[in-house]
């Protein structure tokens, strides 16, 4: 069965065909591009999550005094050397596992006197002790009983002693507690400091520091999971190359080059103009003889070919009034003319496209271009 095809501007359909394949062959880069990729890719996966939280808490304790009405004074206040008694501070800390897990800490606090840029000096208040506990929380509460005299007397000494008094020396303790859990899905370390600094003074001072340190965490293991993204893309690839094949084969076996008609006359006179072509001139308007000039009309093209031969002169290309492609040759007093008959569509003087690629653009130029009124 024959099918009838879509007929295309040749050009566009060209156009269309290189820019279907440009497609394909990218298309295809993609589609092996996403084979290529791995299905599978390997991401964490959380498998035990926790926190743990280290906090030192202080109430400051005053010697008696006329001032201040009760002996015990919370946290964040303004504070007097001279009526600070002692300082108690509560050394916490709590592990909470949301899966159980065998637990061990180990804790431990020092104290620093701290001459910033010159000296500092450690005391140990808590040696490294270990806690244990079986399933989903470790805790323990250590107090401290802080005597600021002791201190400020250990930097005065030290002043003596170095000749040298101390810029804002300052009271550090520091704590520090070592965690490791051991559950079924792997092992935890981690670790919290909390700290609090009080200046050695003998005015006023406040409090300050990171008095608590909390860090929760996950514990994630690694995983081969299938990449979603890989599978969609491997579907997309085949899916548009695949509708991009047979859309190039369909223009290619469906759709032909749309040819414009050439005539028969158009058809002869291209093939004069080519025979001719190294010795044709083309009149640009209507085509006339000289008055005096006898014509003598050839019958076909070769006898056009052999007087063009023999007097070796230019044939001259153009149309008469009516509108007839003429071939003409001029020898003196005497015109050699071949007439094809135009098409019903022949325009006088003005040339059809494909003949005017083919004719050059001269200008006759001597004794036979001297036209004079007349008409073929």
């Amino acid at each position: 069965m024959r099918i009838n095809k879509i007929e295309i501007e040749s050009k566009m359909r060209r156009v269309i065909i290189f820019t279907l394949s440009l497609l394909v062959v990218g298309a295809g880069v993609y589609c092996i591009f996403a084979w290529n990729r791995p299905d599978h890719v390997v991401e964490p996966r959380p498998v035990y999550s926790y926190s743990q939280e280290g906090k030192l808490s202080y109430n400051v304790i005053l010697k008696a005094n006329s001032v201040f009405p009760t002996t015990v004074m919370g946290p964040g206040k303004t504070y007097f050397a001279k009526l600070v008694q002692s300082i108690p501070v509560v050394y916490s800390y709590r592990f909470t596992g949301d899966k159980p897990a065998s637990m061990e800490a180990t804790y431990s606090m020092v104290a620093v006197v701290d001459a910033p840029k010159m000296w500092s000096k450690e005391f140990v208040l808590i040696p490294p002790t270990k806690v244990q506990a079986e399933g989903k929380e470790l805790s323990f509460v250590k107090t401290i009983d802080l005597n600021l005299d002791t201190y400020n007397q250990f930097l005065k000494s030290v002043n003596q002693e170095l000749g040298v008094s101390a810029r804002e020396p300052r009271l550090v303790l520091k704590g520090e507690v070592l965690m490791k859990a051991v559950s079924s899905e792997g092992i935890i370390n981690g670790s919290v400091n909390p700290r609090m600094v009080i200046p050695l003074t003998s005015g006023d001072f406040q409090i300050s520091g990171s008095l608590t340190d909390s860090k929760p965490g996950t514990l994630k293991i690694k995983e081969r999971v299938i990449d979603q993204g890989a599978l969609v893309a491997r579907k997309i690839s085949v899916i548009a190359l695949g509708f991009l094949v047979l859309v190039l084969l369909g223009t290619v076996l469906l759709t032909s080059s749309r040819i414009k008609p050439v005539d028969e006359v158009t058809r002869s006179v291209q093939m004069i103009i080519k025979k001719f072509s190294d010795r044709l001139i083309k009149r640009e308007d209507v085509l006339v003889l000289p008055q005096g000039v006898t014509e003598i009309a050839l019958s076909s093209v070769k006898e056009l070919e052999a007087v063009a031969d023999e007097i070796s002169k230019p044939v001259i290309f153009g149309f008469d009034y009516k509108g007839v492609y003429v071939f003409c040759l001029i020898d003196g007093r005497v015109a050699y003319t071949y007439r094809v008959v135009a098409s019903e569509k022949a325009v006088p003087h003005q040339l059809s496209e494909p003949l005017k690629k083919q004719v050059p653009n001269t200008v006759l130029s001597g004794k036979t271009t001297s036209w004079k009124e007349g008409t073929l």
